[in-house]
């Protein structure tokens, strides 16, 4: 490691998230899956109402950009 933030190019290593394996887990506070969220995505669930239905973002908040990006993503087929 560089001992730099992560920027630019260095961020490009996590730019698919919305293409994670549906057994990844999202977030490990509340051991969410990523098949799970886009399951929850898919019935038109937004941010909010992921945390409420799922727990997830709701413990130490680190996953809550991945959720973000994962609810304004399109879904890829």
């Amino acid at each position: 490691m560089t001992g730099k933030p992560w920027r630019g190019a260095w961020l490009s290593v996590f730019a698919h998230t919305h293409n994670a394996p549906s057994d990844t887990i999202v977030c490990t506070c509340m051991h969410v899956s990523a098949a799970a969220i886009h399951a929850a995505i898919d019935d038109g669930t937004d941010v909010a109402q992921l945390k409420q239905r799922l727990g997830c973002g709701t413990i130490c908040g680190s996953c809550m950009p991945q959720l973000t990006r994962l609810c304004r993503q399109p879904r890829l087929a």
